[in-house]
This record gives C-alpha cells, structure tokens and sequence, in this order.
C-alpha cells in the first residue's frame, strides 16, 4: 500500500503512528492561528504513511483499543514532539518540515 500520508491534529496520536511507522513518517507540523510566539495554537501533523492503516488506527484510539507495547519508545517520541513544538514557537515559527522530506523524500 502506497504512503498516501495522513494529518491530524491530535498530537497523542500522531506520537503513536510515529511508534508504528518511525519518527521518520512525521513530515511536516504546521502552527496555525495564534499568535506565532503563544502555546495555544493549532496544531497539524503531517506524516507519511497509508490513510487507510492511520484511519483504522485512529479508529482503535477513539475507542482506546490503539496499543502500545512500548511505552518507553513512546515516551521518547512524544517528548521530542513536544521538544519540537516548543523550539518552534521559541523561534515564532509556523511550519517545520522534515529534512529527509525536503531532500525528495516523499511524493
């Protein structure tokens, strides 16, 4: 199945589906509305996986089926996603996109 990528804006579950697919799937998150310095914007991730594997997925965390057999690696993921967000609105930036995305990686 090809990676036809997902988004979301639930940054639990995009720290799970870069559990499943690895830390590489995420690239791109994007801050919008707010001001670009504030906590309290919108977020959207963007990760490069099969829609319909993150649908399911995200269907199974809805219901907390979704399961993590690592918490550990969870951990790991999510505290760099938060250590992420927080160098991007330190910086007042509003998008970070993958390096590997930017060299070609992708669609």
């Amino acid at each position: 199945m090809a990676n036809d990528g997902f988004v979301t804006d639930d940054m639990f579950f995009a720290a799970g589906l870069c559990y499943v697919f690895g830390e590489e799937s995420l690239t791109k998150i994007e801050l919008i509305g707010g001001d670009t310095r504030s906590r309290h914007q919108d977020r959207q991730f963007t990760l490069d996986v099969p829609s319909l594997d993150a649908a399911e997925y995200y269907q199974e965390f809805k219901e907390k089926k979704f399961a993590i057999s690592d918490l550990f690696s969870f951990t790991l993921i999510y505290t760099g996603l938060t250590r992420r967000l927080k160098d991007m609105t330190r910086r007042g930036d509003v998008i970070w996109t993958s390096e590997s995305w930017v060299r070609g990686r992708g669609r």
